[in-house]
């Protein structure tokens, strides 16, 4: 039986099979003169190439399966990334009222956020605190490591302190809790500064007399200086912090994250879907690669026949090949145009300018 696979030896055998068929059917002969029905061979090359087909069509079943799956999924993905999208479109227009209620006018296409220049500020005011805070530890003789934890502890103190009061102080007081912390906030760093500086005036004047005369000054500029440092920083928190501007550069942002992954997900369905056509492009040419080798093995059959009984013969049409429906028509186009209608092409929404 022809196994119409379409290696080089399988042809090669196939064909010698319908030549040597063809050469004994037509010394018989057979079939008849007139004769309309096909050969008992040319029927057994049909069943085998419909065996092929079918085993074709397995393996498209297997391999539509296996993308039909990733396709939903994506398909599903992209349509929660629009939703995303269309919640953050909302979003934006409800900070920009806000904007346009604070401000008195609607936000600029090009809102620039401060952030970075305050957080670069704040780093340098803690740099500097660090060399007058160890100056004033290490009159203590503790150990360093003693000296750089209160050093430290002390900037980072009272910049935090600053950064509260500034932003309170923006956004108002709301509340007690607020209240409080705004009390604490101004109270803590000055009994910290005026503490510190009066503790190491007494311990001078307890354990170097003769440099007691210069402990007040010394201590008058440690307290002017962290002083100058708190209120810098108080006032840079002050004009930093805008709750409003700050809501809607978040929104914006997420805006262009949902935006970024529509266009991410939609690509990847595409993707998928070019993957899938190409996917039922190779079976449906191995299917036809089958029919086609069938008509040839049947055409070379029919030769040798017609030589040997030295006559031409009025042959019938050559025998349909009975495949999967799936291979001839794309089995997801029935709901493919509905369920895409669900995914829109990204819009250029999002935010009034």
């Amino acid at each position: 039986m022809p196994t119409l696979n379409g290696s080089a030896f399988a042809r090669w055998r196939d064909e010698s099979e319908a030549k040597h068929h063809g050469v004994l059917d037509g010394g018989i002969p057979i079939p008849t003169t007139g004769d309309r029905e096909h050969p008992r061979y040319v029927i057994e090359i049909k069943n085998a190439a419909i065996a092929q087909v079918r085993i074709v069509c397995q393996k498209w079943h297997r391999v539509y399966g296996k993308i039909q799956k990733q396709v939903d999924t994506s398909r599903r993905e992209a349509n929660d990334a629009v939703e995303r999208r269309t919640r953050a479109e909302q979003e934006l227009d409800e900070e920009q009222d806000k904007y346009i209620i604070a401000h008195g006018e609607p936000p600029s296409g090009s809102i620039r956020s401060p952030w970075a220049g305050y957080r670069a500020l704040m780093f340098f005011l803690f740099l500097c605190e660090l060399p007058l805070n160890a100056v004033v530890f290490r009159t203590f003789q503790e150990s360093e490591v003693f000296t750089f934890l209160f050093t430290v502890g002390l900037a980072i103190l009272l910049l935090y302190c600053a950064h509260i009061l500034g932003a309170f102080c923006k956004e108002g007081i709301r509340n007690r809790t607020r209240l409080v912390f705004t009390v604490l906030s101004v109270v803590v760093p000055l009994c910290v500064i005026i503490g510190v500086a009066y503790w190491r005036k007494i311990y001078i004047e307890q354990n170097a007399p003769e440099a007691a005369q210069g402990a007040g000054v010394v201590m008058v500029f440690f307290f002017g200086v962290n002083a100058l440092f708190y209120l810098v920083a108080t006032v840079a928190s002050f004009r930093t912090h805008d709750e409003v501007r700050d809501g809607v550069l978040h929104a914006q942002r997420n805006l262009q994250r949902a935006r970024t992954a529509v266009l991410r997900a939609q690509k990847t369905l595409e993707c998928l879907k070019i993957e899938r056509e190409a996917a039922f492009a190779l079976v449906g040419a191995q299917a036809l690669q089958v029919t086609d080798a069938s008509r040839r093995v049947i055409e070379i059959y029919r030769k040798h026949n017609e030589w040997t009984r030295r006559e031409s013969l009025t042959w019938p049409d050559y025998p349909s090949i009975e495949s999967c429906p799936e291979l001839i028509t794309r089995p997801w186009l029935a709901h493919e145009e509905e369920r895409d209608s669900s995914v829109p092409t990204p819009t250029v929404r999002g935010g009034r300018s």
